[in-house]
């Protein structure tokens, strides 16, 4: 079962970390995320200021490098090597997050490669990839961990297992949607007492925002680290996008283009799933991930042109390309939510 633990337990070499791995496959970054909370905060606690600096992006001896426009340069690895001379400020390691592994140019990786030959007994490094497109040396010198999204009928089995109802599963695969480490925060959450009632949450969630204007979903949604009031959040507020004024549509994109880079990150699985799902409305519906809210993905879909949805996905995966170079961020989101306002 490829749970969190395990592969936690797969990334241990003879009960120690490696200094690099490479973590392949949809949802790296989530997992990612999880292991820097594990190597940071052995409770995983998720409320302590540690773990608050990982989740929001501030830790001081953690780096995610991103590419800027179409590649990771290697202006930017030579920063990171120039960085990883010194030794960590708050804690004993210092990670350097490698995000799109398969975007370095081949002198980023080939001045990358001398690092990960001999870095600083302090420094390991996470390269995430979407596939096995990586030099070849480079991937000689990384611990590959696959990551696969969990078939429906094993998550539901664990989920059981674990106490919730036939009802409560249903609801929580659409919450895990196949990732490992979404079902380890889960269980998490079981663990802490917080899975308990997991429909009550979210019928309460759902009052709440429905009291909420578009422009109060999009600030709670910024706010919140309820991780079930993100979900219903995001997908409330695309359902009711068409219904939104222009200038409410603005003040939407202003609080959107402040979120930080974890919370940017969630906003976009959401909505490129629930995009997913409607495409898939009357024809291959068991695929769907938003299964709680399939007679909504059903009633949006009945006035919805296919091509429409096809630019909403369009809209959405070419913004997030865009937010990796140096555009105005609220000149983007403003063009993205007026495109999904006409195909919501």
């Amino acid at each position: 079962m490829l749970l969190l633990e395990a592969l936690w337990g797969r990334a241990l070499v003879d009960g120690r970390l490696a200094h690099a791995y490479l973590m392949v496959g949809e949802g790296a970054a989530l997992v990612a995320r999880e292991f820097l909370l594990r190597i940071y905060c052995e409770s995983r606690c998720r409320a302590c200021a540690v773990c608050s600096k990982i989740l929001h992006g501030n830790h001081p001896d953690v780096q995610w490098v991103q590419r800027e426009e179409k590649r990771i340069g290697i202006d930017q690895i030579r920063q990171l090597q120039r960085d990883a001379r010194y030794r960590p400020l708050e804690a004993d390691r210092k990670v350097y997050v490698i995000d799109g592994a398969e975007d370095l140019s081949l002198e980023a990786a080939n001045s990358l490669l001398k690092i990960l030959e001999s870095p600083p007994e302090y420094v390991m490094f996470l390269l995430l990839a979407r596939s096995l497109k990586v030099i070849p040396t480079i991937l000689s010198r990384c611990q590959i961990i696959r990551l696969k999204p969990l078939a429906p009928s094993e998550l539901r089995e664990v989920l059981q297992a674990q106490g919730l109802s036939e009802k409560e599963a249903e609801y929580a695969l659409a919450l895990v949607q196949g990732f490992p480490s979404r079902l380890a925060q889960l269980l998490d959450l079981k663990r802490d007492g917080g899975a308990v009632g997991l429909l009550e949450r979210k019928r309460k969630a759902q009052e709440e925002l429905r009291r909420c204007t578009g422009p109060q979903l999009a600030e709670l949604f910024a706010q919140t680290e309820d991780w079930i009031v993100q979900r219903e959040a995001t997908l409330e507020f695309l359902q009711r996008l068409r219904a939104q004024k222009p200038h409410e549509i603005l003040e939407m994109a202003q609080i959107l283009s402040r979120l930080d880079a974890y919370k940017l990150e969630l906003f976009f699985e959401e909505a490129l799933r629930w995009y997913r799902d409607l495409a898939l409305v009357g024809s291959e519906e068991e695929l769907i991930f938003n299964r709680d809210r399939l007679n909504a993905l059903r009633e949006e879909r009945a006035d919805l042109p296919f091509a429409q949805i096809v630019c909403a996905i369009e809209a959405l995966e070419g913004t997030q390309e865009a937010l990796q170079g140096n555009a105005n961020v609220q000149l983007l989101f403003e063009s993205l939510l007026f495109t999904l306002a006409g195909s919501s």
